[in-house]
């Protein structure tokens, strides 16, 4: 995984949809993904407690785990 390519993509979705970048990210991607999605928002201070605004509701993003392999990546990379 390119931990850089994903982080600059993630700013760059920021930028242009600001606060809003949360909410279509984890409707657009698949549950199976949330747990990297929330590692780097982490990483990123852009996570919220909870994801508002889906058709199934609210996301409780304090129940999605962190990928530990991702975090020990990423620790090293922005250190």
């Amino acid at each position: 995984m390119k931990d850089g390519l994903i982080t600059n993509h993630l700013l760059t979705l920021y930028n242009i949809f600001g606060n809003s970048t949360t909410t279509i990210l984890f409707f657009k991607l698949e549950e199976s993904y949330w747990s990297l999605l929330k590692t780097f928002l982490v990483g990123l201070n852009r996570l919220p407690d909870a994801v508002h605004g889906l058709e199934h509701g609210e996301i409780n993003t304090v129940d999605i785990p962190l990928n530990q392999e991702v975090v020990k990546r990423l620790r090293i990379r922005w250190e």
